[in-house]
């Protein structure tokens, strides 16, 4: 049932998780165009494609940072943490 998925701790973390996340992941991708259009007198052309490489630099930063966490620490300490 929902109710009990609301009692669990590991769902607001989750949840809390994602939404910081995603608001990081917009903000970002709202405000560095709007910075090199107008502070940096940068053309359209030129910002039209930082969102989209700032987002796929995130994804393999992430892929990363993962694989660097699994090589120095154990799996299992690093599942136990993800879970908690």
């Amino acid at each position: 049932p929902l109710c009990k998925w609301l009692t669990r701790r590991v769902f607001w973390h989750v949840g809390l998780l994602y939404t910081c996340a995603r608001l990081s992941l917009n903000l970002t991708a709202t405000y560095v165009p709007l910075l090199l259009l107008e502070v940096c007198k940068r053309s359209v052309d030129e910002v039209a494609s930082v969102p989209i490489l700032m987002y796929a630099f995130q994804i393999i930063g992430a892929i990363g940072a993962e694989r660097i966490a699994l090589k120095i620490t154990k799996p299992r300490t690093l599942a136990l943490y993800v879970t908690c």
